[in-house]
């Protein structure tokens, strides 16, 4: 009767174990869901430079569209800039 006892407790431990961790990974997929899809939809972008020095960095941005081999050398907080978008858009636009 002893030992059926003690069972019993370690079978009734062992289900509040399972329902917990049953509830965390249900929270744990909630938030991967959640902040997945709001991260794949942000339109990517590069993170923010936060180093001054890195942002001051030369960068040598190259056209793989452009078969002369041409290059801009660029400084990296202005990789992103609106002016470099529209050089190369407006090279697209005159191979459409």
């Amino acid at each position: 009767m002893k030992q059926l006892d003690e069972a019993k407790k370690a079978q009734k431990a062992a289900n509040a174990e399972v329902n917990s961790l049953k509830t965390q990974v249900a929270a744990l997929v909630a938030q991967i869901n959640n902040g997945g899809m709001t991260r794949s939809k942000s339109g990517g972008g590069r993170k923010p430079i936060k180093d001054p020095k890195r942002a001051q960095e030369l960068v040598i941005v190259r056209d793989p569209r452009n078969g002369s081999g041409l290059s801009h050398i660029v400084r990296r907080r202005n990789l992103n800039s609106s002016a470099t978008r529209s050089s190369s858009q407006s090279d697209g636009s005159a191979d459409a």
